[in-house]
């Protein structure tokens, strides 16, 4: 059963796994570790007969651990995929991660260094592997046109939590001998075994409010089946190149990201004589500005396009790596900072939910997919064929075009004696039952019995999320825009349309995620072949407007349907909203 989409307590849950993993990210990654392990360990480190400083190690130590997750993750990925197990990976990245935290007690010196190291390392593994599977969640438990702000809104939780425990830490650093120890170095090991506690707990916590596995068969060989995965994925990327150019461009993008992260703090340290308390300050800092950082760029996201505020939050970045390669002070060290604060949250955030709007909604296991050099595909003309509905009289099934995937049909087969609406088919001639006349304005919740999707759409009767300027009702009906261009919804209506009392315009209000086309339609119920159509410019996105067409030109006395097609012509154009529709 698939969770319900936007759902307040799912969002939460969700977003609280970030209040979990992120002590790793501040306290291990960032602001207490690095000090702390070139400290501890001997400045010159001999490894397998090879030589490093203990600031390399340390950058080698992470480059390790995301060069074993860059090749574990997608196999791990694929097995995840084929055994619907998403959640139980993500509690074993997490215990294995939390675990490693908390084993950095034992790393109490140059004797040890090996423990802080290797628990380094496997900690790294832990938080980038769990990451693989909470970022999955997102295109399940959440809608498109919500994607940036629920992203924004985890990494707000991270940065909160994450904060919030790194305080607690620095308390006990800074008053140690008021809790009875005779240096630091005590309660900095304390607070890794604080980090590996915070994070197993708030996610076991987490992982209550998740949806749960796919409760599938018993399934064998599968991690041959995940390696078959991966393979199924690859093919599938060279029908997609927008993804394929997206994660190409995130791999490098990422690799930027997380070696500021990682190295600034100890380049600080080094290069610039940061004493330790000005350094997490400093941290501290960047982790404020980083919440606000998040919630910008998804405005941003929401005012133009996610395009627009990745390459935004990209060229500062830019400009910000090539600044410090000229910084020599400290004043200039904490200009850059700032700036980093403002768009590492951004980058992220948005990284994270444009791959996710890259992906195809309602992806499952009724998808069959047949190569073009298959031999049903050769002859056929077909390369993919999806169930897109299935009841007791209905089977809905859609064909994509070998040559062209933009093209497709649809084959609905019911029953001989299945009554079909809009005529067409066997049995009796269609009967029109429907009782709704205009005007609609969906404050009773109940019209939407005489709704119907195409081209993949989805509509439900919801509170006005966005309840502002001309239209402050309760009610209004959304609707989802399938992946096809000519995605829409439609209503049979009681009576003809009468435009000869001197009412000749149909007007509805309508809020847009983006500016476009919305087609208005009108059609006879028995005769869908008979219609009339107005294409109506919608120049206003996210707010409220009110836009109509005029049909005074048209017969309307055999129209008794309304279509709608918001976003006309664009695929996927993402969630509209609908109220009070009247005629004039």
């Amino acid at each position: 059963m698939k969770p319900i989409m936007n759902d307040k307590k799912i969002v939460n849950s969700w977003a609280l796994f970030d209040w979990a993993n992120s002590a790793y990210a501040l306290v291990i990654s960032t602001a207490i570790f690095p000090i702390y392990f070139t400290a501890n360990t001997p400045e010159i480190v001999h490894i397998l007969g090879l030589e490093f400083t203990n600031s390399s190690l340390y950058t080698f130590a992470v480059s390790f651990s995301y060069i074993i997750i860059a090749f574990m993750s997608p196999i791990l990925s694929g097995i995840a995929d084929y055994s619907g197990r998403k959640k139980y990976f993500l509690k074993i990245f997490t215990i294995l991660g939390s675990l490693a935290c908390s084993a950095l007690w034992f790393f109490d010196g140059a004797g040890t260094y090996w423990i802080g190291t290797l628990g380094f390392i496997i900690a790294t593994i832990g938080f980038a592997g769990a990451l693989v599977f909470y970022n999955a969640y997102l295109p399940e438990i959440a809608t498109e046109d919500q994607y940036d702000l629920v992203s924004a809104k985890g990494f707000a939780y991270g940065y909160v939590g994450s904060v919030i425990l790194l305080i607690i830490i620095l308390f006990m650093i800074s008053k140690h001998d008021m809790f009875g120890f005779p240096t630091e170095k005590t309660p900095i090991r304390i607070g890794f075994l604080f980090v590996g506690v915070w994070w197993l707990f708030f996610g076991f916590i987490s992982f209550k409010g998740l949806p749960n596995d796919l409760n599938k068969e018993k399934r064998d060989n599968i991690v041959q089946k995940g390696f078959q995965e991966i393979k199924n994925v690859f093919a599938e990327l060279q029908d997609r190149p927008n993804i394929k150019r997206f994660l190409a461009s995130f791999f490098f993008c990422s690799a930027g990201v997380q070696t500021v992260i990682y190295v600034a703090s100890i380049f600080a340290k080094d290069e610039l004589a940061f004493e330790s308390t000005e350094l997490i300050t400093i941290i501290l800092l960047l982790q404020l500005v980083g919440i606000i950082g998040a919630f910008l760029f998804a405005y941003i996201s929401k005012q133009t396009t996610n395009k627009t505020s990745l390459i935004i939050s990209i060229v500062i970045w830019i400009i910000i790596c090539v600044t410090a390669f000229f910084v020599s002070t400290k004043p200039q060290f904490y200009m850059i900072a700032a700036t980093v604060g403002l768009v590492m949250g951004g980058i992220q955030s948005m990284s994270r939910s444009t791959y996710s709007k890259l992906l195809d909604e309602g992806e499952d296991d009724t998808t069959i997919s047949i190569s073009g050099n298959a031999f049903l595909g050769m002859y056929t003309g077909v390369r993919e064929y999806q169930i897109t509905k299935l009841t007791e009289n209905e089977l809905t099934i859609r064909y994509v075009d070998v040559a062209d995937a933009t093209t497709a049909w649809y084959l609905r087969l019911v029953p001989e004696d299945f009554p079909i609406d809009g005529g067409g088919g066997g049995g009796e001639d269609p009967v029109n039952t429907s009782t709704l006349t205009l005007p609609i304005d969906f404050e009773d919740g109940s019209d939407t019995s005489q709704w119907e999707a195409f081209g993949e759409s989805t509509f439900a009767v919801v509170d006005n999320p966005k309840s502002e300027g001309i239209n402050t009702s309760s009610k209004v009906l959304e609707t989802v825009h399938g992946f096809e261009t000519w995605a829409g919804i439609f209503v049979n209506l009681k009576d003809k349309f009468d435009f000869t009392s001197g009412k000749p315009t149909i007007t509805l209000k309508i809020w847009a995620p983006v500016t476009g086309t919305l087609k208005l339609k009108m059609e006879n119920f028995a005769k869908p072949t008979e219609n009339t159509e107005k294409d109506i410019t919608v120049d206003t996105a996210n707010e409220w407007v009110e836009v109509s067409a005029d049909f005074s030109d048209v017969d309307a006395s055999k129209f008794d349907r309304l279509v709608l097609f918001p976003g006309w012509d664009v695929a996927s154009a993402g969630t509209f909203y609908l109220d009070d529709i009247s005629q004039k």
